[in-house]
Order: structure tokens, then sequence, then C-alpha cells
């Protein structure tokens, strides 16, 4: 044997991967199949690959696997007794052949499946089904995606985690239409009688379910139900003015009792799952952005990843656990936010890939277009659902504020009261980060691994006045942490991460606050990478009702990401350059310094880029009462207050000061356009100061700048992020409504 025939004998797995996508391209009349296979797969020729197909069929060796073989994975124990635990030889599984699968069978081939997806039969046979051909999977396949696909056009209700029996790859599935039953309802079992005693899964359609525990291998698709099984079938969405629920076909009469049945949507959870395995350590992006050795993608890849989780988060937060559960417009106003979220969270993955080989991108948008579409056809109904039932609601009895002052409410505890007014007094934090030492923690890092997990009681970190060069995280199991220092200008959190340098943008904040109800005052946040790295975060937030109170917020590009959720900022000094204000979330930024700093020399300066993609969704950006003004000379570098990141792209500024800065347009369109999407929504209101005469601003479709009271009202505090009713427990100062009410209006 010459010295290279035994190493030619060996296949890669990129050779059998190379191999299998070869022989689903070419057809079996093709003359010269085997000589464009061939040429397809490096390394072998034309003589080797019809061997390989006929003689092999998946039992070759492959460079890439253990010693010992792969036996099963890492799911040996689960291999019926027919398995042996290892791997059949070719003759026990062409003896197979004709006979019927089995459950254990038909599960290890779901595993198998959710692991390696359509078409790679050979690593399914090879790691799963031991006991079957590579053909004989692919065979079982067919059967049983044209029987799911005959379930989804009969609009049956099942899941995969369900189908207990199986017949020659025909799936049984014993269900009916869902009726929406929790855990330990009576659901009829096979004789038609209730059963009581034992616990039951609430039934799910295929992408259309009750979140929880993901289901191996549940089919993501078919039609959109309602709970009695009647296709839902929604208008176009139209651009909705902004607090007003979608249109509705048909009509509620006013007073009539709104008699709301189990409801369920389209489950995006299962598909996102789904995503975060693909990308996970073993997953198809990772093999592939890691042949390619950029830092940048890797910090995709991480940053994808931990978004990824994020909208898994948010998605199970908004499952309705009960048929009442959008009967009110707290648990409506939060599904929506937590939606919208979920979306934002899937969109920042992807635009973390924005500038990606095409062969990245497109693995990237294959594995989350689908998951994107089902969060937006669930916020759809959501957003439905509301409009129909808040026109009938009585209306809030929350005291309101006083026009022109700040809301001060009676009931803050002492220690509040203290924190609010810097009276004399002790707060007593749980740590104390100093950088000479004399504290709990030298860093602020480790002073959040001391945070308690998923705890309703608010954690006080004090970090002492000093320079903390630090990349900080603040994760989606840390909840209610309060970071306050010695001022905005004293304790200062400072990086240089940026785009420049090998990192994402959603990774380069310097400080990112993700669990829920964070308060941070008197702290300075900065990214010091310099305008000539371009995108680089001093401060990214997807923390839900999180508030920063007398905060420096300091880079260049992207300063601050106000990502997703609802967040509230006062009294921030907040400093940038291009879409230095940017994100999807539901955000009220009051009584602010808003500085614009000088860009590089060819640049053009805009304060913000909102990314509302989805008409449904309920987020954007107001800015209130806030005043505009350069941070240093900007010579003749223009300045304009924004610009449309995406279609909904929604921003409004009023109750300001805009200095003489402001370019008379005002607006400025997305790169390579002249003009702004119709369906934006940006208003001008009530603001003053040189850079407040609209007069020359852009004609736009989308631009307001004659709106009513009654129009800005819905992006104040009370109505825009029901501020009034989780802020005054942040012991932190705001207004409620507008500042500047007018009678009678």
């Amino acid at each position: 044997m010459p010295a290279d025939e035994s190493s030619s004998s060996m296949w890669s797995r990129e050779q059998d991967k190379l191999f299998e996508k070869a022989i689903a391209t070419y057809p079996e009349d093709s003359s010269d199949r085997w000589e464009k296979i061939a040429a397809d797969v490096p390394g072998k020729s034309v003589e080797e690959v019809p061997c390989y197909n006929s003689s092999s069929d998946g039992s070759t060796s492959h460079a890439g696997d253990e010693a010992t073989g792969r036996k099963g994975g890492n799911f040996g124990h689960l291999n019926s007794d027919s398995n042996h635990g290892g791997r059949s030889s070719r003759s026990d599984q062409e003896r197979r052949k004709g006979i019927a699968w089995t459950e254990d069978e038909h599960r290890l081939f779901l595993l198998g499946l959710d692991k390696y997806g359509k078409g790679d039969w050979r690593s399914i046979s090879r790691n799963f089904v031991v006991t079957r051909t590579p053909t004989q999977v692919a065979s079982h396949a067919q059967k049983y995606f044209i029987r799911l696909n005959s379930m989804n056009k009969d609009r049956r209700r099942s899941s995969i985690h369900d189908i207990t029996s199986v017949n020659s790859g025909d799936i049984s599935v014993p269900q009916g239409p869902i009726t929406g039953q929790t855990n330990g309802s009576a659901v009829a079992g096979p004789s038609g009688k209730s059963n009581k005693s034992l616990p039951q899964t609430p039934v799910a359609a295929p992408g259309v379910a009750m979140y929880g525990p993901p289901t191996i291998g549940q089919p993501i698709g078919g039609p959109l139900v309602s709970a009695v099984g009647t296709p839902v079938n929604l208008p176009p969405p139209p651009h909705l003015a902004y607090g007003v629920g979608a249109p509705l076909p048909g009509s509620v009469v006013p007073g009539a009792p709104l008699n709301m049945g189990p409801m369920t949507y389209p489950v995006p959870h299962t598909s996102a799952h789904r995503v975060s395995k693909n990308f996970s350590d073993k997953g198809i992006l990772v093999r592939t952005i890691e042949d390619l050795h950029e830092n940048i993608l890797l910090s995709a890849l991480e940053g994808c990843q931990e978004f990824l989780s994020l909208a898994l988060y948010n998605l199970n937060l908004s499952l309705p656990t009960s048929a009442g559960a959008l009967t009110t417009s707290e648990n409506r106003t939060n599904f929506r936010t937590w939606l919208s979220a979920a979306g934002a969270d899937l969109r920042t993955c992807m635009d973390g890939f924005e500038y990606a080989p095409d062969e990245v991108r497109k693995i990237v948008s294959a594995n989350l277009d689908n998951s994107t579409r089902l969060v937006g056809t669930s916020l759809a109904i959501v957003s439905m659902i509301d409009g129909y039932i808040s026109p009938h609601e009585k209306p809030s009895t929350v005291a309101t504020s006083k026009p022109s002052s700040d809301w001060v409410p009676a009931w803050l505890s002492p220690e509040d009261r203290m924190l609010l007014h810097d009276t004399k007094g002790t707060v007593i934090p749980d740590v104390v980060v100093a950088a000479d030492g004399s504290g709990d923690y030298d860093t602020i890092n480790e002073a959040i691994e001391a945070v308690p997990e998923n705890s309703d009681r608010r954690f006080i970190i004090y970090v002492k006045k000093g320079v903390y060069h630090e990349n900080v995280r603040i994760g989606s199991d840390k909840w209610n942490v309060m970071m306050y220092g010695d001022g905005m200008e004293r304790t200062i959190v400072s990086s240089n991460l940026s785009n420049g340098t090998g990192t994402s943008t959603s990774m380069s904040a310097t400080f990112a606050a993700i669990g829920k109800g964070f308060l941070g005052r008197d702290m300075g946040f900065q990214n010091t990478a310099g305008a000539i790295n371009h995108q680089a975060v001093a401060l990214l937030s997807a923390s839900d009702k999180s508030v920063f109170h007398r905060c420096l917020i300091d880079a260049y590009q992207d300063t601050l990401c106000a990502q997703s959720n609802r967040q509230f900022y006062r009294g921030c000094n907040i400093y940038g350059t291009i879409d230095f204000i940017f994100g999807d979330s539901s955000v009220v930024i009051q009584d602010c310094n808003i500085l614009v700093k000088r860009p590089l020399p060819y640049q053009k300066n805009t304060i913000t880029a909102q990314g509302r993609s989805d008409p449904f969704s309920n987020t954007g950006i107001s800015i209130q009462k806030c005043r505009v003004t350069a941070a240093e000379d900007l010579g003749d570098i223009k300045t304009f207050l924004g610009r449309p990141w995406r279609d909904y792209s929604t921003t409004v500024i009023m109750e300001s000061q805009l200095e003489r800065l402001i370019d008379p347009l005002g607006w400025l369109p997305w790169p390579n356009s002249t003009t702004a999407p119709d369906t934006i929504y940006y208003v001008e209101y009530n603001n003053s100061g040189p850079g407040a005469n609209t007069t020359n601003r852009v004609e736009w479709k989308g631009l307001k700048v004659n709106v009513t009271q009654d129009d800005a009202r819905k992006f104040t505090v009370r109505s825009f992020i029901n501020g009034d009713q989780w802020i005054p427990s942040m012991g932190v100062p705001f207004q409620a409504d507008l500042y500047f009410e007018t009678k009678g209006s």
C-alpha cells in the first residue's frame, strides 16, 4: 500500500458534509454524476467517491472521530436493547430493513435531527440511531415529514414530545384541538373520559403553544390558531400612531362585557431555543466563524449568544399563565414590552454580523428569520387584544403629578427620602467597592458576583471615588441592583473596546445592565476608544424598569445603547457624535444635558437612531425637557436630531431647549437614501431655542411638527413607560406628565 493510501481512505467530517451536499445536488441519472461529486469533495478521486457511497454508507471512519468511535454520542444510555449501546454492524442494520421502527429508535432519530438538522442522515445514523443505515434514516425522515406536513394542513395539535408510537415511519398523534387547559386540568383520555389523576401538559400546536421547556424536535411553523382551532387572520400591519391600538375588524359595543376565552399565540420559544443551540460551542455558526479567524466575528458570536439567551428569557416572561392573563392593562403592557424586547434581542444578534462574509450572514439569517417572524406575530395578537379592551377600561386611579413640578411620593421610606433629597443620613450598602483597597472589593465585577441571583430585595453597591478600568456586565439573573458612587465626575467606569479594535458593538459596552430593576446613581460610564474607532458603547441597558440618575455617559459613536425594555434617565450628561442615543427600548430621557462632540472631519452628527422595526411594538425614544448643546467648538460640522435606523423608527423631542447647532433640516436620512420610510414616527413638540425652528425641516410623511397636546402626552413617563407605577420605588424625582400643560386640552 502506498504511504498516502491509508490516509486517503479516511474521510474528514468536512469531506463527508460536502459529499452529502453533492449527492443531493446531482441527480442519479446524470452521466457525469461521480465526476461532479468528486470535483466538489477536495482530496477524493472519482474512483473513491462511488465506493464510499455504496460500500461504507456511513460506517467509514472519520479523521475527526474519537479513537474509540462514537457510540450514540452522549445519548448511549437512551439506546434500546437492539442498539446494544454501540455501533451495529452493517449486516445487522440491513437485516432491520423493512422492520417497523421502535419507539426508542424514533426518539433517537428526533435527538439526532435536533442536533444535526435535515439532511445529515449519516451523522444521525452514526451517532444516534446506530441500528439503522443512513438510507433507512433518510427514508424514515421522508415519511415523518410527509406526515408532519399533513398534520399541519389539518391543523391537528401535536408536539413531537407527545409522539409515542411509530409504525413503519408513520406517526400516530392522538390529540385534539387546543383548549387552553393548564397542568392538572381535566383532559380526556383514550376512552374520552376525563382523567384527573394524571398531571397533564398543555397541548401544543406546531408553532403555536404555551411557552415551557423546549421540546426536542418540536416543529416550528404551521397555521396560527385561536383557542378553538380557527385560523386568526391578521390584517396588514398598518403604521400606528403611538398609543393607539391596532385597527381591528368588527366592532365592540361600549359597555358590553368582553368575554376573553382561552388564548394562544405562536410560540417563538422553541425556534429561538434551537437557534441558540445552533449558535452554541459546537454549532454550525461557531465552526464557520472559527475557520475565518476574525476577532470581531468571534465577538459578534459571543454577543449573539448572550442576546439569544436574553430573548428566551423575555419570551418566557411573556407566557400568558391563565385565560384571563391579558384582561388587565398592566399585563398587556408587560407582554408587549417583553415581546418587543425579545424581537430587539434577536435583531441585535443579527446586527453583530452586519459586515460579516456572506456565508456567515446567510447562516445567521436562516436561523433567526423564523423566530423573529413568530415574535412579530405574537406581538400583533397581543396588540390587537389591547386595542379591543383598552377603550372600555376604567381610567387609571393613580394620582396625577402637578404640571411643571416633580412628583415626590408621600409614601417613600425615610431611607428613600434620604436618597432622593441628599439629606444627611446613612444609607448602608450591602458591599463597598474601593480601588484603593479600603472596601469589600477592589473591582465592580467582584461586587456583582456577590449579588444574589433572582432576588426581589434591593442589593446596594457603593462604589467609592476613582476610575475603574473594567468592562462590567450585570447579568439577567442579577435583579434589583442599586449602584451609586460619589458623583458622575468622581466615580467613573472606563474602558475602550470598539468596532475599530475588533469588538462588536453590543460587546463593546463599558457598562451593561441586563438584570431587571437596575438603579444607577452618581456614576460615570466612559468609552475612551475615540471617534477613530467608530462604534464604541459606554452604557448599554436591557434592564426592564431601569433608572439612571445623575450619571455621566460619555463616548463618541453609539454612546448610549438603550437596548430594550422600559428605561428612565434623569439629570444625566450624555456625550457623543453619531447615533449616540440608540436602541429599541421604551425610554424617556428627562431633564438631561445632551452634549454633542466633534466627530471625524468627514462625518455628520446625529443624536438619535431609534431601531423600531415592528409596527406593533411599543418602543421609542422620548426626550423631554432636555438641553441639546455643543460640548465643544463644532466648526462647520452639521448636527441633526436623528436618523431612522429602521422602518418604524420612533423618536419624540418635546419641551426641550435646542441650541443653534441643530441643522435647519432637523433630521438626516439613513445612508444611501434621500428620504425616510413613510412609516417612521418623529415628533417635535413645544421646543425652544434657535435650533427648534421647524420652518425648514425635511418634508417627510412621518415627521410631525404640529401635533396636539394629547399626541405629546402619549410619550410622557406616565403614558409611555407607565413610570408612575414603578419609578417612585426607585426614589428618583420625575415628571409624570407634560411640564407645560395648556388648560382645556
